[in-house]
């Protein structure tokens, strides 16, 4: 895959803010996720052809850094090296690069499946859009989980986790992988927060991209060794994962043209002013502290993410993410403990939907796994006995990423899901 991060540099602090949805256009090569960073650890060389398109496209020659296998363009735009970018490049700037000729493309054309927009009649770009956030069935599902070398940064995500699952009124909910799950292979990670490296220049806290084909962009990278080892508060740190998630899930920097950034793909969220100084996805705020969201950074979230009719159908077990700490040292979120039959009751709303019947279904690792019980009483509860589906097990004693599905008898297309879950055994 090739990627585009977005970060926030240690500038001085800028008021004017905007909300906005940013979308980059993402070419996905036939490569693994765990293959994005092959080229990290090669020599600082330069990269002629690319560093051409980037100047040819107005980027300044001083607002381009050269590190190990990219370069670092104003301060927040990562694009690899060694010709492996120059497509991406120009589809960024909403230019192909066809016989050493820049061509620009017509106005609402396509580029690598994507719709870019609107060029002025001076040729600037006036506008990028793409859908560029996450689905509605997948921003309540977002697994997270950390390398084993950010153990100083595991309060800070799992806080920043919360805090984001909380904001009111929306569907933005996530589930954290344990160390004790992880050697399970069937397990997926949506998020994985780890260290860059020595990727990331000394005064860039941290790394994040862009969603692409409907789920949140697919790390974090966190420098650190930051500032020469600085020694980041744990409510900075809950701050810059809170604002790097933010950008996995498809938040700009709210003032980006403070920053200098470019406008392409820059979309206003309707709802959100021009201005927003305690906005957390304001850019150039390493050093911020955890102050909580202003009130246009929530109403932006609820745009992009709000709940619909049915979402709140299935009531249990449904549960917001939780940190360990505010959920008394245990586990992050829904946790059912079983026994040995693994049998738990499912609930929901019998008065949203009006259908005399109902069937349940369970889903694991966002795949079908069994059928619950079909045309049953809209009654608002059911207890499950899932022994034969869901075998004991004693070694580790959980296991997780559950979902139930609850579906109208009547009117099949009326559906929901819950969101991640745990089953615990007895000993």
């Amino acid at each position: 895959m090739i990627e585009i991060y977005f970060m926030k540099k240690n500038n001085a602090f800028l008021e004017k803010s905007a909300f906005l949805l940013f979308a980059v256009i993402m070419i996905i090569s036939s490569c693994k996720k765990n293959q994005v960073n092959n080229e990290i650890g090669e020599n600082n060389k330069k990269d002629e052809k690319l560093y051409a398109v980037l100047l040819q496209n107005g980027v300044k020659a001083e607002s381009i850094v050269s590190l190990d296998g990219y370069y670092l363009v104003e301060g927040d735009l990562l694009f690899k090296k060694n010709g492996t970018d120059l497509i991406r490049a120009a589809a960024y700037f909403q230019e192909i690069k066809e016989n050493d000729k820049v061509i620009v493309l017509p106005r609402k054309s396509q580029v690598a499946g994507k719709v870019s927009v609107l060029r002025d009649n001076d040729h600037k770009i006036s506008q990028w859009k793409t859908p560029g956030i996450v689905s509605s069935e997948n921003i309540e599902t977002i697994s997270i989980s950390r390398s084993s070398d950010l153990t100083s940064w595991m309060t800070a995500i799992d806080n920043a986790a919360e805090a984001l699952a909380s904001i009111s009124d929306s569907k933005l909910n996530f589930y954290f992988i344990t160390p004790n799950e992880l050697p399970n292979s069937n397990l997926y990670t949506d998020i994985l927060i780890r260290s860059d490296s020595n990727i990331l220049p000394n005064d860039v806290i941290a790394a994040a991209g862009f969603p692409s084909n409907d789920k949140p962009y697919f790390e974090v990278l966190v420098n650190l060794d930051f500032l020469n080892n600085y020694s980041v508060s744990e409510s900075q740190k809950k701050y810059n994962i809170v604002h790097e998630i933010g950008h996995c899930i498809g938040l700009r920097h709210s003032n980006w043209q403070n920053l200098g950034e470019p406008q392409i793909g820059a979309i206003l969220i309707p709802g959100t002013p021009s201005a927003d100084a305690g906005s957390v996805m304001n850019g150039g705020t390493a050093l911020n502290s955890w102050n909580g969201f202003s009130s246009y950074d929530v109403v932006a979230i609820n745009n992009l993410y709000p709940f619909s009719t049915y979402d709140k159908w299935l009531t249990s077990p449904e549960s917001k993410y939780k940190s360990f700490a505010s959920n008394n040292n245990f586990w992050h979120g829904t946790a059912i403990f079983v026994g040995e039959s693994a049998e738990f009751e499912i609930k929901w709303n019998s008065n949203l939907v009006p259908t005399e019947t109902v069937s349940l279904q369970l889903y694991q690792y966002g795949q079908f796994k069994a059928v619950i019980a079909n045309n049953i009483p809209n009654n608002g509860s059911y207890y499950f006995n899932g022994s034969s589906i869901i075998p004991y097990q004693n070694s580790p004693r959980f296991i997780g990423q559950y979902q139930v599905k609850i579906v109208s008898d009547e009117n099949p297309s009326i559906t929901d899901k819950t969101s991640l879950f745990k089953l615990i055994f007895s000993e």
